[in-house]
């Protein structure tokens, strides 16, 4: 034991000459060695936020909801397009049917895309805003939230297809800027006019 010790000692006191004796190498290396471990935590630290933020957006599509889609979600859209554009579009008669059939589901909810249009109000406006087309069980589905006192469409205006619309967040800022609350004002969209009831908190262009 008496021999460890004083080997363990001699070599520690050798270490610290040799770091005594050459004190810019010294210097140097502990830097080096410094900045390689902050340079790893800071890596690590940006992946495991990166990763957070993504299972917090996919976790706002649901780790119980089925999505049935037209396009494939993970393979690269340059791929396959032309195969996946042979595919045919779901109708509302598909989701009426699927509604009708799928007891066991909570809720069902169709969504179709209408198209890129051009929102006017007044003498402001947001050209190739995306439009659309969504069922009253899409707001549980999408978790969708809102700005202010926004709301989702109510049954009585869903199934009379009141003239009434909902703006993600870039829009209404790019249509009435930071000044103006958009609730309650009628944008005109294609010559027709659609009531604001409600602003998304998430910033995506859609409506």
């Amino acid at each position: 034991m008496k021999h460890f010790l004083r080997i363990l000692y001699e070599g520690a006191a050798q270490a610290w000459q040799q770091l005594w004796a050459n004190k810019l190498r010294s210097f140097l290396s502990l830097l080096g060695v410094t900045i390689g471990i902050f340079c790893i935590i800071g890596v690590k630290s940006a992946v495991n936020s990166l990763e957070d933020n993504i299972r917090g957006s996919m976790a706002k599509l649901g780790n119980d909801v089925i999505y049935i889609e037209k396009f494939s979600w993970g393979e690269d859209p340059g791929q396959n397009f032309w195969k996946w554009m042979r595919r045919p579009s779901f109708t509302f008669q598909e989701y009426e049917r699927l509604k009708e059939d799928l007891e066991l589901a909570d809720k069902v909810g169709y969504w179709q895309f209408l198209g890129s249009k051009t929102v006017k109000w007044q003498s402001s406006s947001v050209e190739d805003a995306f439009f659309l087309g969504i069922t009253e069980d899409c707001y549980e589905l999408f978790h969708i939230e809102f700005d202010g006192e926004g709301r989702y469409f109510s049954a009585a205006e869903y199934q009379s297809g009141a003239d009434v619309c909902i703006l993600g967040a870039m829009v209404a800022e790019g249509i009435f800027g930071q000044g103006i609350d958009p609730l309650g004002k009628d944008v005109s969209v294609g010559g027709r006019k659609l009531r604001i009831i409600g602003v998304t908190k998430i910033r995506e262009r859609i409506t």
